[in-house]
């Protein structure tokens, strides 16, 4: 395929999927995210599931979600668009190099990063970046690591739940098609790309250890509050990324944990309890968070945040932690 009918699938199926606001996109959301815990609570060793990102920032407690339409998301997608038009390369070879070279390149980016066949902006990992997928995390039993991966890959395709990674531009054919069902008011036939991560469940607590006096020390030294946390994440196969994700960023905005041992649960309310009591402390309790966040966000996450509904999403959860 050339060019621009790559990123033009990408984008407007990306788009679709975004502007169809219908209790049946919210059910099906909902039926891949229970296909997804059920896989990992069928794991022998499973502690805990949890969720970030989309549509997890748009939940409450109960997993009730609005599916409000993000500005900043059609304007990522038609920049793809845009990026594909201006491009001296008429042809998308990437398609044909991931067919050759599909199995040495578990890593898209690091494989990809040297290619001058193809701008930037336009590598695999640019385009399906664009795609709606569910980000969800599973802490496991510490000593069973290796085969609770295994374990959860295997349940995972035996439902045909895949990553974007293993065929991109299937994967944007499927994303294509489940956006297409959607908009017609049918139940699609695919579920949507898989963004899976696992953590054992010492390093869990470890870094659930460390929110609160990071957040303090942050606010009195008006520093961006970082903690590191790098799980396994499954792309090809199991990889480390090549960098960690920022702990704090994920835990505000939209950690909502799915199904969990109790012990993790009471860990994460206590956190959750000492941050609202921290920032009713500071007496401006939204403002100090809003705040926080913004300090450690991209420019495209602040530009998602100009959306009212996410904003009060986010205080309405923070209002929940001091209750």
């Amino acid at each position: 395929m050339n060019t621009i009918e790559v990123c033009q699938m990408a984008a407007e199926a990306s788009t679709l999927f975004e502007i169809t606001n219908t209790d049946l996109k919210r059910y099906y959301i909902e039926m891949n995210i229970k296909e997804i815990v059920d896989c990992m609570k069928n794991v022998s060793c499973f502690c805990g599931a949890f969720g970030t990102g989309y549509p997890f920032y748009v939940t409450d407690e109960e997993h009730n979600f609005s599916l409000p339409v993000i500005t900043e998301q059609l304007r990522y997608n038609d920049e793809l668009l845009q990026h594909a038009m201006k491009s001296i390369f008429f042809e998308w070879s990437c398609d044909r190099c991931l067919s050759i070279n599909g199995s040495k390149m578990p890593d898209l980016k690091c494989f990809c990063k040297s290619c001058d066949r193809i701008e930037d902006q336009l590598k695999p990992r640019k385009v399906i970046n664009r795609l709606p997928d569910l980000d969800i995390w599973m802490i496991c039993q510490d000593d069973q690591f290796d085969n609770a991966k295994s374990a959860l890959e295997k349940n995972l395709y035996k439902k045909n739940m895949k990553t974007s990674d293993n065929d991109v531009l299937g994967t944007v054919r499927d994303v294509a098609s489940i956006s297409l069902s959607l908009a017609n008011g049918v139940f699609p036939d695919k579920w949507l790309p898989l963004d899976i991560h696992i953590l054992k469940e010492s390093e869990f607590f470890d870094v659930l250890s460390k929110v609160s006096s990071e957040i303090f020390n942050s606010i009195n030294e008006g520093t961006k509050p970082y903690v590191a946390i790098w799980p396994d994440s499954l792309r090809k196969t199991w990889q480390k990324d090549d960098t960690p994700y920022n702990f704090i960023f994920d835990f505000l905005f939209s950690l909502t944990p799915l199904d969990m041992d109790s012990s993790i649960r009471n860990k994460i309310d206590q956190v959750r309890n000492s941050i609202a009591l921290m920032l009713k402390k500071f007496n401006s309790d939204e403002n100090v968070a809003s705040n926080l966040l913004f300090a450690i966000s991209s420019d495209a996450t602040k530009r998602r945040f100009e959306n009212s509904q996410l904003q009060k999403v986010y205080e309405g959860r923070l209002k929940k932690w001091g209750k």
